[in-house]
């Protein structure tokens, strides 16, 4: 993640300059990052989920009893600014807005491959974050909302036309927008391949522990996850 994000620095300042590359990087990692820190905490816009530290340490602003992952606003801005530069390669630089949208369903088509893979392809014990379907974050869900992925449509779209990107037709095509992107979805195919045909079925844990909030209280509550096989083996959603 690091990587892709010095990666994507380095190749936007060389197409729009400085400036407005850093506006840009802002833009896009406040107003993530405040969305984020509002949807973990109140489940809007993207359904009520809860992250883990598994993923990167986690950030806690002084309002609110769940955290966000230090590195998800560096995901939304490689994810949104590499979709845009490679959409416009698409569409021959012609159409702004065209190309939000376009960047919009790639980065809502990314989040599609990413999103059984941060959570329940990993294990409980082991995910990225984890999704309920309560405000009580007491039950855990069984399907991931389609509203998390509207959301990553409509929300990449808003980013980018905020952003100062207009049309710079560069005079030759860059591959790093599309190389970032690639490794990010051929790395979660590859875990999916790996989840689904190689690895043994583990056990699907039988007890759950739960947070009570502020005061931290634990008490755990028997609950058999609703996403398993048959044989109460292997995690499906």
């Amino acid at each position: 993640m690091v990587l892709a994000t010095i990666i994507t620095y380095f190749w936007m300042s060389e197409l729009y300059g400085i400036t407005k590359t850093r506006i840009s990087f802002i833009i896009i990692l406040v107003c993530s990052g405040v969305i984020e820190y509002i949807g973990t905490n109140t489940g809007w816009p993207f359904g009520f989920f809860k992250y883990t530290d598994r993923f990167s340490s986690l950030f806690f602003f002084p309002f609110g009893q769940n955290g966000i992952a230090v590195i998800i606003p560096f995901a939304w801005a490689i994810l949104c600014l590499n979709a845009y530069y490679v959409s416009n390669q698409i569409l021959g630089w012609r159409n702004h807005w065209a190309a939000c949208i376009l960047a919009g369903i790639m980065t809502m088509l990314t989040d599609i491959n990413l999103e059984p893979v941060a959570w329940y392809m990993r294990g409980f014990d082991q995910a990225y974050w984890r999704w309920y379907t309560d405000g009580q974050f007491t039950q855990i869900a069984q399907t991931i909302p389609i509203k998390n992925y509207i959301s990553w449509f409509i929300l990449t779209v808003i980013f980018l036309r905020l952003c100062p990107l207009k049309r710079e037709y560069p005079e030759k095509t860059n591959w790093k927008p599309f190389i970032i992107l690639l490794a990010f979805n051929l790395l979660f195919i590859a875990h999916r391949i790996h989840y689904t045909y190689l690895q043994e079925e583990p056990k699907a844990p039988k007890e759950i522990e739960f947070s009570s909030g502020r005061d931290l209280t634990q008490w755990t509550v028997c609950a058999t996850l609703p996403f398993h096989s048959p044989e109460k083996t292997r995690l499906y959603p």
